[in-house]
């Protein structure tokens, strides 16, 4: 009898995404800054073989849906082999590509042999000359072929993945939206997430999904779509309009997250499965490969299972800024070790922890009922372990808790802590502590992870910064 793998919050993972390269022949500007040209290095790059055996132990245990995903997949030679042999696999119903097309007219048909379902296609802009202002490599014309391609050849659905941004494409949500009554394509708008480029996202380019939503409705009514059982858990709300062909998708991650319904993991080309989006909890799965085939089934299994009791109840990307695992959306997920070469292995360091972890995501402030100094040592612990964003964005909230403290208010109460954050910006020249974290997180949001030469002494510098910052945090708490 299957047993259906379940997270401490009753929630079925039944979707596995699999990067099968970090590596992207695009170059988008809300993905990777400019200056950032390397990739991370990756010591052990899963083997086809290697994913097949992970697919083939959770589809034993209720996984049903796989999506291969990059950087961009189809840049790893073989691709089509991979599909096909996940394809094999009982129990795996729904076999689907992310792919910003480019390279899918050349592929597409054996991977349709070979057993693909469907595909997402990236595409941003549908003028041209746009293109090259949001990605400096490709073409238009190219990605529009694979769309093509894509159709011709049978995949269903083919969805249209966009990314709003404002100021760039936010004068096209219509133009996207009439694909829908012309092509069966499914177009799916999605939120600028604060992940990748972060400088970009920072400059104002954010659309809240609801806006893009409202505008839509000029077209006609949007009926709502029973969404079928083979895309149960989908991140999108979807629509209709009156005699389209397609359909209309809104996927809210940051103002409208889904994480009530998130049903998915997320292992990286490096082995490493990720149970959350946007921060570093992971677990190994590497070692559970090793041993012989009799004893691998189990090995794997665990390795999987300490990745969902990790699995939170939810996100707060727009709180907290992410991981430095995710410096790109073409790395999601990408191997890197800690700045300081410390490891952060989750059979480690991960359950001790997943108390206060949790609370990051479910409280406005992330510390609770834990004590100041409690709260010092996790600022502490996060700046040891490489975390340099996470370290000085708890940093910024301990002032604000200590502050209240000091007054004899309660920490946790949201209209406390705004008012709190407001006086202190207006009498920042009073606090130095605070000053000097509200400067750092100005350096963080506009540093890139480029290897020029003064990009790296930025580094060192702001993590000199926070170590100041963290010692001055540790001496007022053990004062407490």
């Amino acid at each position: 009898m299957e047993t259906k793998l379940r997270d401490r919050f009753g929630r079925a993972i039944e979707y596995l995404r699999v990067s099968v390269t970090e590596r992207c022949n695009m170059r988008c500007v809300y993905c990777v800054s400019p200056d950032d040209r390397a990739y991370a290095p990756c010591a052990h790059l899963l083997q086809f073989e290697e994913i097949a055996a992970i697919v083939r132990v959770l589809a034993q245990h209720g996984l049903r849906r796989v999506r291969l995903t990059g950087g961009e997949p189809l840049v790893r030679p073989h691709i089509p082999e991979l599909v096909h042999m996940l394809a094999s696999i009982p129990g795996v119903a729904d076999l689907s590509l992310s792919t910003n097309g480019l390279l899918l007219p050349r592929y597409v048909d054996a991977l349709k042999r070979n057993g693909l379902k469907r595909v997402n296609i990236s595409l941003d802009t549908l003028q041209p000359h746009k293109f090259r202002q949001i990605s400096p490599v490709g073409r238009w014309e190219a990605v529009w072929a694979g769309i093509e391609a894509a159709l011709a050849a049978g995949l269903h659905p083919v969805k249209i993945n966009c990314v709003l941004m404002r100021g760039i494409n936010d004068d096209e949500i219509l133009d996207f939206a009439q694909l829908t009554l012309r092509y069966p394509l499914h177009v799916r708008f999605i939120e600028l997430m604060p992940i990748g480029n972060y400088a970009f996202y920072h400059r104002g380019h954010q659309l809240p999904i609801r806006e893009a939503k409202a505008r839509c409705t000029r077209l006609g009514e949007l009926v709502p779509m029973q969404e079928g059982k083979a895309i149960e858990g989908s991140p999108a709300w979807v629509f209709r309009l009156p005699d389209a062909l397609g359909t209309l998708g809104f996927i809210g991650a940051c103002t409208e997250n889904f994480c009530s319904r998130c049903n998915r993991l997320r292992l990286n080309t490096d082995g490493y499965l990720y149970p959350w989006l946007g921060h570093g909890v992971r677990s190994d799965l590497k070692p559970a490969l090793q041993p012989p085939p009799a004893q691998r089934e189990a090995m794997i299994l665990a390795a999987v299972m300490r990745a969902v009791d990790c699995k939170p109840a939810g996100h707060r990307l727009l709180t907290l800024q992410p991981h430095p695992v995710f410096r790109t959306l073409r790395a999601i997920g990408a191997n890197l070790e800690p700045q300081d070469g410390a490891r952060a292995e989750i059979s480690e360091w991960a359950p001790p922890l997943i108390p206060l972890l949790e609370r990051i995501t479910e409280t406005y402030s992330p510390f609770a009922d834990d004590d100041l100094r409690t709260q010092a040592k996790l600022i502490e612990w996060y700046y040891q372990h490489g975390h340099i964003a996470q370290a000085v964005t708890l940093a910024r909230e301990w002032i604000i808790s200590y502050q209240l403290a000091q007054q004899g208010k309660d920490w946790r109460d949201r209209k406390a802590r705004d008012q709190m954050e407001r006086d202190l910006n207006e009498h920042a020249k009073q606090d130095p502590l605070w000053s000097k974290v509200r400067d750092l997180r100005n350096d963080l949001a506009h540093c890139g992870f480029g290897r020029a030469k003064g990009q790296v002494l930025k580094i060192r510098s702001i993590r000199e910064q926070a170590r100041e910052i963290i010692q001055a945090i540790l001496e007022e708490a053990g004062e407490n």
